[in-house]
């Protein structure tokens, strides 16, 4: 039996990178180091299985604190973010209780094209503009864009329901503001060009 595979099959770039930094943290990790990841590394059920084997800890925002608290010499801590990335709020977080406890250590794993997203939003954050994000509003990458944007935000999961916002009595068709639309990268190329068509034709300035 012959077996081809393709060229561009396993892990995407930015999920290749999490798996490396997480495989160099547990290289070097020190005897009685808790190493732990924000959420699922990666969206792979066998390769988060083989971690939680191998001693890692799937935490969420709520445990941080009583992690950071508890890190000392003799037990240091090591958080690595997801590749898709957690909110503003939790990225403060991380940096304030590395700050306060230099046994406290933060990976961000973030993959570079989410991060290059959170800083669009960040930096047309402005009273005068609207963030149209296309993606699975409960998806924790679009959950943590969605915090880099101060000021009005919608989430769509698809051009037919971004058509019916921007109908004129739709949310988006009742504000006079710039539009600035993403999309979380994993979105459907083709989901994304029928956004960017539909949004053209009705806004010169998007």
């Amino acid at each position: 039996m012959k077996i081809t595979v393709a060229a561009n099959a396993g892990f995407c770039f930015g999920v290749k990178r999490a798996t490396d930094r997480l495989e160099e943290a547990l290289a070097q990790a020190r005897a009685g180091e808790t190493i732990a990841t924000l959420g699922h590394l990666i969206h792979n059920e066998g390769y988060n299985e083989g971690l939680r084997r191998r001693g890692v800890l799937t935490v969420t925002d709520e445990d941080l604190p009583a992690l950071a608290a508890r890190a000392d010499a003799e037990h240091p801590v090591t958080v690595l973010v997801r590749a898709h990335g957690c909110t503003r709020e939790t990225e403060e977080r991380l940096n304030r209780f590395a700050a306060e406890n230099p046994y406290f250590r933060p990976i961000d794993c973030t993959c570079p094209y989410v991060k290059k997203i959170h800083r669009i939003a960040k930096e047309n954050s402005a009273p005068d503009k609207v963030l149209l994000l296309i993606g699975s509003e409960t998806h924790p990458e679009v959950v943590g864009i969605l915090s880099w944007f101060d000021g009005e935000k919608y989430v769509f999961p698809d051009a037919q329901a971004l058509d019916l916002a921007i109908v004129p009595n739709g949310v988006v068709g009742m504000t006079k503001k710039t539009p600035v639309m993403v999309a979380q990268t994993t979105l459907n190329l083709g989901n994304w060009n029928e956004c960017q068509k539909k949004l053209k034709s009705i806004y010169t300035n998007a």
